[in-house]
């Protein structure tokens, strides 16, 4: 279930959705979040305006399905790294389906047993990819 979903389940507004996020927050949003000057943050949407600009870049394109398969993991990069600069891509890329995402993100990853376990057991989010880390 969504954050926002979570939290209209329960009656929640955009007023509390604003105030719980740091709750439910994790990693590059939780980091952006907290280097928000207070009281800077007036409406849900202007939470969500200001932690999505960190991870649409430079470029104001969209990118398509396409852009995410060329997204392969390098000779020596970690799954970290990989998997870090692939959702940054997947930010610039807000119209294609989250399946087709997932696929890419996989395709992208170098031939191993963690491509393996992926394949057999297909994640349905792109966050499950990365709660599917192998221990470092």
């Amino acid at each position: 279930m969504s954050f926002e979903a979570a939290v209209a389940s329960v009656g929640g507004n955009d007023t509390v959705l604003a105030m719980s996020f740091i709750i439910a927050a994790e990693g590059d949003a939780l980091a952006r979040y907290s280097m928000l000057r207070p009281k800077s943050v007036y409406s849900w949407e202007d939470l969500q305006d200001k932690i999505m600009v960190n991870f649409k870049g430079f470029s104001s394109e969209s990118l398509i399905a396409s852009d995410l398969f060329q997204c392969i993991q390098q000779q020596g990069e970690s799954l970290k790294t990989y998997y870090q600069r692939f959702l940054h891509l997947r930010a610039r890329a807000p119209n294609v389906p989250k399946e087709v995402a997932i696929e890419a993100a996989i395709k992208g990853l170098r031939i191993g047993p963690f491509v393996g376990h992926l394949a057999r057991d297909k994640p349905s989010s792109i966050e499950d990819i990365y709660n599917e880390f192998p221990p470092s």
